[in-house]
């Protein structure tokens, strides 16, 4: 299925519907949910599932995308060793997802996925691109150009 945002993109929703994604936040040190960032910010990402049936196997995954849709980084619970087995209809699983945000100024988005195994292929319960829009920004740290803050630090010898 493809629905047009607000803002006019065109966002993929996929999946057999046995589990969905009911809802996703970034969420700051303070616990309140965001959309703007600061370059290297610590950020929480809560994605919550639901399974409308008997799930034999629970696997979330998210992909950071930059501004033209590109994949910056990705990841899931499989990979991360996180896995969830025999779940019962009715279930509801929150996931928390920590990382620094070590990405460069701009506007980003994230796909979630819900599915068994170690990629969405095999069994994809519910993929939502454009799951979350957030801009980052730089704050404090020295200026950059590209996609990723790398912190760098340089010395010379004469």
């Amino acid at each position: 299925q493809q629905e047009v945002t607000q803002d006019g993109k065109v966002q993929t929703i996929s999946g057999t519907g046995e589990a969905t994604i009911t809802d996703v936040a970034l969420i700051d040190a303070a616990g309140k949910r965001i959309e703007t960032v600061s370059v290297g910010q610590s950020l929480s990402l809560r994605v919550i599932a639901a399974c409308h049936v008997a799930i034999p196997e629970l696997v979330v995954g998210f992909m950071v995308k930059d501004r033209l849709g590109q994949p910056v980084f990705g990841t899931n619970t499989h990979h991360l060793n996180c896995r969830l087995h025999q779940l019962s209809e009715g279930t509801s699983v929150e996931f928390v997802f920590d990382f620094p945000a070590n990405l460069g100024p701009g506007t980003y988005s994230l796909a979630l996925a819900l599915h068994a195994d170690d990629t969405h292929v095999a069994k994809n319960y519910h993929w939502r691109d454009l799951a979350l829009v957030f801009n980052v920004i730089n704050l404090d740290k020295e200026p950059f150009v590209g996609v990723v803050w790398l912190p760098v630090s340089v010395r010379y010898y004469l």
